[in-house]
């Protein structure tokens, strides 16, 4: 388990001529056992719930159980920059991720085309090999996540777009 923030992006398929939906995953790290050391149960749960209140009082909504979208203005007030392997996402008041990111055509193409990214944050579990939806899939089940559409900024060489 990370002790810090991990993210994972991916893309939700469209069919048709529309872009694909970019999404990034967001772990919070509130499961690392540094954070967790000398804390009962009830103090564990209790630290998790604390993190998702925190960003659920930013502006991000619970994504229910089934759902892929939370509500339109869920994240309307947050930001994402990205630039050639590195993306920073902030809310009105905090700073939330500042670190590495790595990208692809399809991605780069589908945030350029979209001008967002679909953000899911929350208590998932990732890991080598680990399929962003279906992490969100789980924490979902779990009440563990919440999501936003950030808007997102990203620079021409963040990815080839060629």
């Amino acid at each position: 388990m990370p002790s810090t923030p991990t993210i994972q992006p991916g893309l939700l398929p469209v069919p048709g001529p529309d872009p694909d939906v970019p999404i990034l995953v967001l772990d919070l790290g509130a499961d690392a056992p540094e954070l967790q050391a000398g804390l009962d149960e009830v103090g564990r749960t209790r630290l998790r719930e604390a993190a998702l209140a925190q960003l659920q009082e930013q502006g991000l909504q619970t994504v229910p159980p089934g759902a892929y979208v939370p509500g339109p203005t869920a994240g309307r007030t947050w930001q994402a920059n990205i630039t050639r392997g590195r993306i920073v996402i902030e809310s009105s008041s905090h700073l939330i991720y500042d670190g590495t990111l790595a990208t692809w055509p399809a991605y780069a193409h589908a945030v350029t085309a979209n001008g967002w990214l679909l953000l899911y944050a929350g208590h998932l579990d990732l890991g080598w090999g680990t399929e962003a939806l279906q992490a969100v899939r789980t924490a979902a089940a779990a009440g563990q996540v919440l999501g936003g559409i950030v808007p997102t900024r990203i620079a021409p060489d963040a990815a080839d777009l060629g």
